[in-house]
């Protein structure tokens, strides 16, 4: 399941667990509820689990160059009976940006310090 828990924090490696269970095709609520059921005795597994599933989800649809309103419209409809029409909108803005933010410091490439000969 969570593979080398010591080489990343447990929000760093549960966020990666669910990209590349996303990525194997495992249902994202099914994901959820995996997620949040080893946490069951912590106030809010359930919306944490939804946030780091859904962002995974984001950074897969992104990936496959789904157009950003796109992305919006598409966690807009997973998430309508969980929120209002505009917590949902907003909802889904803030984890489209913290999908772009992951995959941007993701990308970025370290300054690493040169030797001087």
């Amino acid at each position: 399941m969570l593979k080398s828990l010591h080489k990343h924090s447990l929000p760093e490696a549960e966020a990666a667990y669910a990209l590349s269970a996303l990525q194997a095709g495992i249902d994202a609520e099914e994901l959820t509820r995996e997620l949040s059921s080893r946490h069951v005795s912590e106030p809010g597994a359930w919306e944490r689990a939804r946030r780091i599933v859904d962002t995974a989800s984001v950074r897969c649809w992104l990936a496959e160059r789904v157009p950003p309103a796109d992305v919006i419209t598409i966690l807009e409809v997973r998430r309508r009976f969980e929120f209002s029409r505009q917590d949902c909108h907003a909802y889904s803005i803030s984890i489209l940006r913290a999908a772009q933010e992951a995959i941007r410091s993701e990308n970025a490439t370290p300054i690493l310090a040169r030797k001087e000969h």
